[in-house]
């Protein structure tokens, strides 16, 4: 599975941390929203994960939705507030931090990136 994800560099260690067995072969990480947004433009990922807070995350979410409107994009941030946001740009699965393991994978199920 091709993932990118977005998000300061110590919630992309916790998320890879926590990511268990998920089958990921390919794991792009930015920190950046304009190289987060070029690489997007150049490639087609399985899935996006925005690990952003507040207004950054939701820029991070808009980009990806706007950029691959189909590929399963999967929204956590520190702020509950941002749900109505996630559905408003149908987010596959939107969770609060602090991540988990087990928040990770219930993410990537109902984003059917796996089986169970």
């Amino acid at each position: 599975m091709k993932l990118v994800l977005f998000g300061t560099p110590s919630d992309q260690s916790c998320f890879k941390e926590n990511c268990g067995e998920l089958c990921i072969d390919d794991l792009q990480s930015f920190d950046q929203t304009h190289t987060f947004v070029e690489y997007l433009s150049n490639n087609y990922p399985n899935a996006v994960v925005v690990l952003m807070n507040g207004a950054y995350g939701m820029e991070g979410a808009i980009a990806a939705r706007r950029i691959c409107p189909s590929v399963p994009l999967i929204w956590f941030t520190d702020d509950a507030g941002f749900g109505s946001q996630s559905y408003r740009l149908d987010v596959s699965y939107f969770g609060t931090k602090p991540l988990s393991k087990e928040k990770i994978e219930t993410a990537f199920f109902r984003s059917k990136l796996i089986n169970s």
